[in-house]
């Protein structure tokens, strides 16, 4: 994903190898209120180097991934490559705010770690032409708690001194006045006014294991630190290198995570 100043295809090599985790459980409740079947065509919006457009293939019909980066499409194409089992599966690079007239018309769309990096109301009247009436909406997230580990803590401390100030400006939701299920609460009142319903929402703890190799990728993969100029990141990663050698130096790490997801449907009822 490209936004504002920040590029993710700089990183994109990182970005799919260490940013690959999402609960499959959230997929799986897509599955069990009807917003996943068979029969369907998805769109992953931001869909990065692919994780998400995976899941989706592998419960529908159709998967069709859209991100601007060119970079992140190719990681996201070479991995269906390497892995030479889905047919099922259609990239373009574009933004989500300008979705290509040949997608059609889909009948879920998921932004999955994305949504706070759109222009939202410009996605918005995107989806207006481009999900059914009667289709789904599913907006998720997930981040890891710094406060409920200490070799995150101390990692979230750690990059804190390289950051440059207003580096979370552009897709942060740092600033929201009010949170509800882990999101601004702005971000209902724009649903509410684009036609939208909640059928379901939810958050949920979940670890996830990490080397010292891949939790330095996952830090290298976060947005702030790709914001960074390459010789802050190459610091930043020796000294979390140093202190993970020094003072964790137990393998894996277990890392504290939280699930956010909201799902609303478009029309009179939900299929």
């Amino acid at each position: 994903m490209t936004h504002g100043r920040i590029d993710f295809g700089q990183a994109a090599s990182d970005y799919s190898r260490w940013n690959n985790t999402f609960p499959d459980e959230a997929f799986e409740r897509l599955g069990r209120i009807g917003a996943l079947e068979t029969s369907f065509t998805a769109l992953d919006l931001g869909c990065g180097s692919g994780l998400a457009t995976r899941a989706l293939a592998a419960r529908c019909a159709l998967a069709i991934g859209v991100d601007p980066s060119p970079a992140l499409i190719a990681e996201a194409e070479a991995i269906e490559i390497a892995d030479g089992r889905r047919r099922n599966i259609r990239y373009f690079v574009a933004p989500a705010e300008a979705l290509p007239a040949e997608i059609g018309v889909v009948d879920t769309a998921v932004a999955v770690r994305a949504w706070h990096w759109f222009d939202r109301i410009r996605v918005l009247a995107q989806l207006h032409r481009t999900l059914r009436p009667g289709g789904w909406l599913a907006v998720m997230d997930s981040v890891f708690l710094p406060n409920e580990s200490e070799v995150a803590r101390r990692t979230a401390e750690l990059a804190r001194t390289f950051r440059r100030e207003g580096s979370l400006a552009a897709g942060s939701k740092a600033g929201a006045k009010a949170l509800r299920t882990g999101m601004p609460a702005a971000w209902f009142d724009e649903w509410a006014e684009a036609g939208y319903e909640i059928v379901d929402e939810w958050q949920f703890r979940y670890i996830v294991t990490f080397s010292h190799e891949g939790w330095r990728g996952r830090v290298r993969a976060l947005s702030y630190v790709i914001a960074m100029q390459p010789h802050e990141r190459a610091a930043l990663d020796a000294k979390l290198a140093e202190m993970l050698t020094r003072d964790f130096p137990q393998e894996p790490l277990e890392i504290p995570h939280a699930c956010f997801g909201v799902v609303l449907w478009k029309g009179d009822k939900p299929r």
